[in-house]
């Protein structure tokens, strides 16, 4: 499989080296307030959500515990992005639901724009349980959709969908080259999906000919 392009891009991995090293000086010493509890570790909610936070710490004094997720971003998240963003609200309640203690979240954003004044932001994170249900709830209903589009065919799969474009969505989408691609009916898909895209490894769409990228 080709590298992704940023890792051949010289100027590009410059500027990511810089920003590490001024994220680790700016946040030096944090490991003698935070113990790091896990990092990409798979967890399971039954068989229906399958989930792998950047990261979950635990404060050394109050023993309290966040769990993180890492944004590489242009600009940082407004207040009212996150308060109806459900990432970190279903993990927080899956990790309840499975024994956890976990008593909120944290959202760690670096901003790599070019001349940014504040490069590093952390906004902490705690969500009501109503939240959490509904977020949960609506998992567990996309979850049953993907369970009965595993029961058909690809070609069934295909001609029941429909595709959903905007301008807003569409230009920050990963998928863009495949969907235009698909759309035009040009060559090449499956060279495409094969050089540019990897499965996932969560399992719940693993076995679906390969050619379902989550």
């Amino acid at each position: 499989m080709n590298q992704p392009e940023y890792l051949s891009d010289p100027v590009l991995l410059l500027e990511l080296r810089i920003l590490l090293e001024d994220y680790f000086r700016f946040y030096d010493g944090e490991l003698d307030e935070w113990e790091i509890l896990a990092v990409e570790q798979e967890f399971r909610l039954d068989d229906e959500f399958p989930f792998k936070p950047d990261m979950i710490k635990r404060h050394r004094t109050t023993g309290k515990v966040l769990v993180v997720d890492h944004k590489f971003l242009y600009n940082f998240y407004s207040d009212s992005a996150i308060e109806i963003m459900p990432q970190l609200a279903k993990y927080v309640g899956a990790l309840r639901k499975i024994g956890f203690r976990v008593d909120g979240a944290e959202y760690n954003m670096l901003r790599h724009r070019k001349n940014a004044t504040q490069k590093f932001k952390r906004v902490e994170v705690t969500f009501t349980d109503k939240k959490i249900d509904t977020f949960l709830k609506e998992q567990k209903i996309v979850a049953e959709k993907i369970r009965e589009f595993r029961k058909l065919s690809l070609d069934e799969w295909r001609a029941s969908v429909y595709r959903t474009a905007s301008s807003f969505n569409c230009q920050h989408c990963s998928f863009l080259a495949l969907c235009s691609t698909d759309l035009n009916g040009y060559n090449g898909r499956d060279l495409l999906v094969r050089t540019s895209y990897e499965p996932n490894t969560y399992g719940y769409l693993s076995d679906v000919e390969g050619e379902i990228i989550e």
